[in-house]
């Protein structure tokens, strides 16, 4: 292949490029890795470290983006197919001859309808439509109720076609998603009370709440109800027709009064990826799915006895609302396997929502990247249809940035902490520290061993600190309280350790900062330390010869039915900002997430009934539960507006304001029932928000041509990604009391940003609404790109007290992205705007020349995984060198043409731009050093024949390179003003075009500037 003269401003990145018959039907990608489209406004994250950033050109503004589907390449598989016509929930009977099957406000969607019958029957002609036009391949699901669509064995050409076909929404291949759990660890549920103290109405009769998870344990005390038939269910909730299927150790009668619905779907997972340990019916084989139920409705005053131990009574907190149970989680013969197959979901999903329940929660972990993946798709339409949906935040925190599920229509829930279960660690000294214990056993006086100064034969210290199987010398620590440091090795195997050598109790520290503490039940009697206590023992260990310790339960101890401490933010649990867009506050509230106590499965976990728990997971029921709570108590509210009733009512976690930790606050159930005021968006809103994501629908409903930035939703929150100069946001609230109440605004927090509201004070009746805007501008104490948060507070004249978190992102410079002009000689203006007073440092990356690669395209299949292995060869080889600033990867042809790019780094897929479009651009910002291989191909053209196709591409360093251009050195900032300056450039050679960045002093802004000569 020949080689291409390289640029002398790049002297390592060295392209090789030819003419290639390159040739795919549509793009392979790994799970993980993200496509990026550049009709679509966003970026797509891909399996990149660091600051490396895969992007298509966007011509939205730096904070302002909603990110579409980074739906991965067309590896032959599962796929989920969301076609455009409205599915069942949100149909308003806009086709000719079917009337509407949306349930009216305050109702359950019903099955039975002779209208949804009708209209489900047209879906279903509309979908073998479509897949008569692939050949009909192997169908697993059919859906119509959440969404339109259905799950399909699909070829890559298949993807292909159906991506760019007019009928599909979405086709996006289903992958292995996982519950969220932080792992064993234990304290009751904060609003784990006897039902005896709610009032009937309240505890949430006549409910039902869906869980999609890992089945359920049915002889749980917690789930214990009357024999029920079909027809006795109808009866006692009436409308509900969910139905109760048999399967292995799970007979039709196994549903009660209080399990009203069982169903399984393994189609996508499949039999033969089954544990040994796993049931093919509704029974839970892991306790995942029998500890979120309880959490959320299990039975009120249930005894809870573990190994012996009495742990009082608990309850749900909606205990009289009833269950529903949709398992598509299950376990493989390697834990690694164990997760829900997105096709399994979304028939979960469907299956739910056409059965009638009220309430859904999925502790399942969820897309960061996008509002418009299936699943979110579904949960859009599901809320559409007056469901409330409470879904788990994620546990991978504390970093920012990796909160799932950010769609504003379900409720996000993040786990906060708190030491239900505490023991003290008394030290020789007189000292005392405070920590997490679940046991209890007290342990006496006894001497105090580090198991680092404690390694078994054969193992280092650092092994032995950790207190993994063996490691541990007997001789050494037999009879003492044994030192143990968190890290690789799982916590109870620790204790497990200490037993097995002889130990008679242990301290396990935590070595981290922003980690949880939790409440274990070990094999010996166990506190469990933060990290500040954790050094202090270390420290005593180190300065006394003959250390000495005891473990007690705390005087202080709180019992599993009352509210325990000032919650903390879990450090596990996931933190925005959202990266589907920074104009949502996300997570949207906090429950108690950490040692939480519930049912689980006796198979999993040596017989017990119940056990100790924590993650995302286990707060999200808790939200759940409370929902019910508010919907049986206003049954006629909103979605939206039940949501609203959890945040605002919220109460503050921790020191300080971390809204984009804890969202609004930690759930407060019994404020929410009397909020005062409610935010209650209107559906049409949230498809406005999507029409800026390039998704909407094509039936004719209503959608507002005006494309809503998230901002500009009627949420309970407010977030703004990028400041610059003044900005508002309107809102609108309705009073939900029965009495005229005079509100003021109060702000907290926003040190950096000044706030000012318009009215300040208001006075509104029982059912008015009132709207009122709030305008935000940065002060001299705003730090640029960093996210100012705090509150807004309507505080009532009779007593309520109206909080909406708030979280506002000043920047210095807000720059238009993409740049382009023509000309060998010429000048631009630098489209940006200040955010704030002062001077910015204005830098050009580059320019950096590539001459145009004409290639031959013949349409062909391309091994992804191998693409040599075919018999094609990469457009171009660069290797790109550290401290790269950026690279940017194009090809064109005509425009009835379509062309696809592929770009791998190291011989791993890395990204890959299949739009169906003449055009494919993908940029890498910062990209990571290695050999990067770009390979083009046409997926079809017409009549089969040859097509002809242009490509550029550019590598360009982070330092400042180029003679043949320049930019002001310096530009003044004037709040709110665009900066004046101008890209001027000259004696461009004619036969390459010319690619560079423009950066604005430390900001992390940047416009690509493209020049065509």
């Amino acid at each position: 292949m020949a080689e291409h003269r390289p640029d002398c401003s790049v002297p390592v990145a060295r392209p090789r490029v030819g003419l290639v018959a390159a040739v795919v039907v549509a793009a392979l990608l790994p799970f993980g890795v993200a496509e990026a489209h550049p009709q679509a406004a966003g970026s797509a994250h891909t399996d990149t470290e660091g600051d490396e950033h895969i992007s298509a050109i966007d011509t939205v503004p730096v904070g302002r983006r909603i990110a579409s589907s980074p739906q991965t390449a067309a590896i032959p598989g599962t796929y989920v197919v969301v076609l455009r016509e409205r599915p069942l929930a949100t149909y308003r009977g806009s086709v000719p001859g079917y009337p509407a099957t949306r349930p009216p406000p305050g109702r359950r969607f019903d099955a039975e309808r002779s209208a949804v019958r009708l209209y489900r029957s047209y879906l279903l002609d509309r979908q073998r439509a479509v897949l008569d036009s692939i050949a009909n391949p192997a169908t697993l699901y059919s859906f119509t109720a959440a969404v339109n669509g259905f799950a399909a064995r699909l070829t890559s050409a298949q993807v292909k076609q159906l991506r760019t076909s007019p009928d599909v929404l979405v086709a996006s291949r289903s992958v292995l998603r996982k519950v969220e759990s932080a792992g064993a660890g234990g304290s009751a549920s904060r609003w784990s009370v006897p039902a005896a103290t709610l009032p009937a109405e309240t505890g949430g009769a006549g409910l039902v709440i869906g869980f999609v998870d890992t089945g359920i344990w049915p002889e749980n005390p917690s789930f214990a109800g009357l024999p029920m038939d079909r027809a006795d269910m109808t009866r006692r909730v009436p409308g509900f027709t969910g139905s109760c299927e048999q399967g292995e150790r799970w007979e039709a009668g196994k549903c009660n009064s209080k399990i009203v619905s069982a169903q399984y779907f393994l189609k996508d997972f499949g039999a033969g990826r089954l544990s040994s340990a796993e049931f093919r019916s509704p029974r839970d084989a892991t306790g995942h799915g029998s500890q979120t139920a309880s959490v959320a409705a299990g039975n009120s005053g249930v005894a809870v006895s573990i190994d012996g131990q009495d742990f009082g009574h608990i309850g749900g907190v909606a205990p009289q609302a009833r269950i529903a149970v949709y398992k598509a989680c299950w376990s493989a013969p390697d834990p690694g396997g164990d997760g829900c197959r997105t096709a399994d979901l979304m028939a979960a999903l469907d299956r739910a929502l056409a059965d009638g329940v009220d309430v859904l929660n999925y502790s399942v972990d969820g897309s960061a990247e996008t509002f418009d993946d299936p699943i979110q798709l579904a949960f859009a339409n599901i809320a559409d249809a007056g469901v409330f949906v409470a879904t788990a935040a994620g546990d991978n925190g504390p970093e920012s940035g990796t909160v799932g599920h950010p769609a504003p229509w379900v409720t996000t829930v993040a786990a906060s902490s708190v030491l239900g279960y505490e023991g003290r660690v008394e030290l020789g000294d007189g000292t005392t520290l405070t920590g997490a214990m679940a046991s209890n056993e007290d342990v006496p006086a006894a001497r105090l061993v580090a198991a680092a100064t404690s390694p078994a034969a054969g193992f280092e210290r650092s092994e032995a600190a950790h207190c993994g199987p063996g490691t541990l010398d007997a001789a050494e620590v037999s009879g003492s309280i044994v030192i143990c440091e968190r890290g690789s090795v799982p916590r109870l195997t620790m204790s497990h350790s200490v037993r097995e050598s002889g130990g008679i109790g242990m301290v396990l520290l935590n070595t981290r900062p922003r980690t949880s503490v939790f409440a274990d039940l070990h094999s010996v009697p166990t506190v469990q330390l933060g990290v500040v206590d954790a050094r202090r023992i270390s420290r005593y260990v180190r300065a006394h010869p003959h250390p000495t310790a005891s473990l007690a339960r705390s005087p202080n101890r709180a019992a599993a039915t009352q509210p325990a401490a000032v919650p903390r933010m879990a450090g596990f649990s996931s933190r925005g900002p959202a990266r589907a867009s920074d104009d949502v506050v996300k997570p949207d509230l906090a429950a108690p997430g950490v040692n939480v106590l519930g049912a689980v499965a006796p198979t999993a976990d040596g017989g017990r009934l119940w056990d100790l728990s924590s993650g995302t997971s286990m707060a999200s029921p808790q939200v759940a539960g409370a929902a019910a709570l508010v919907k049986a108590a206003h049954p006629a509210w909103s979605v939206p507006a039940v949501k609203s009733a959890l945040m605002t009512t919220a109460t503050p976690v921790g020191h300080g304001n971390i809204v984009l930790a804890a969202g609004a606050g930690e759930l407060d159930p019994s404020a929410a029932r009397d909020p005062g005021l409610v935010y209650d968006t209107a559906p049409h809103q949230w498809w406005s928000m999507m029409a800026a994501a390039h998704v909407t629908y094509g039936d004719g409903t209503p959608v507002s041509p005006r494309r809503t930035s998230p901002s500009n939703v009627n949420q309970p929150s407010v977030a703004i990604g990028t400041l610059v100069g003044r900005r508002s946001v309107t809102r609108a609230v309705t009073n939900v009391a029965d009495r005229r109440e005079v509100y003021s605004i109060g702000v907290s927090g926003l040190r950096g940003v000044d706030v000012a509201a318009n009215p300040s004070v208001f006075t509104i009746g029982p059912g008015e609404t009132v709207r009122y805007r709030l305008t935000f501008a940065a002060n001299a104490r705003a730090t640029d790109g960093t996210f100012e948060a705090g509150t807004v507070i309507w505080n009532g004249s009779l007593g309520h007290q109206v909080r909406t978190p708030v979280a506002i992102r000043p920047v210095a410079v807000d720059a238009r992205p993409e740049l382009a002009a023509d000309g060998s000689h010429g000048k631009l203006d630098i489209a940006a705007v200040s955010g704030t007073n002062g001077v910015t440092h204005l830098r050009l990356h580059g320019l950096v020349g590539s001459p145009a690669t004409p290639l031959v395209l013949l349409p062909h299949t391309l091994d992804v995984v191998d693409p040599t292995a075919d018999g094609t060869a990469p457009v171009a080889t660069y290797v790109v060198p550290p401290r790269t600033g950026a690279a940017r990867f194009a090809v064109s042809t005509s425009r009835s043409g379509d062309v696809d790019l592929y770009v791998y780094r190291n011989g791993r897929l890395l990204a890959s731009a299949t739009s169906g479009h003449p055009h494919e651009v993908l940029t890498l910002e910062r990209p990571r050093p290695g050999r990067y291989q770009v390979f083009v191909t046409a997926p079809r053209s017409s009549n089969d024949s040859l097509l002809f196709a242009s490509y550029h591409g550019w590598v360009v360093p982070a330092h400042v390179v180029g003679r043949s251009a320049d930019v002001p050195a310096a530009l003044a900032l004037v709040n709110g003003k665009p900066l004046d300056g101008t890209l001027r450039w000259h004696g461009l050679g004619t036969g390459e075009q010319w690619f560079g960045y423009l950066s604005y002093g430390a900001s992390r802004t940047r416009s690509y500037v493209t020049i065509t000569p």
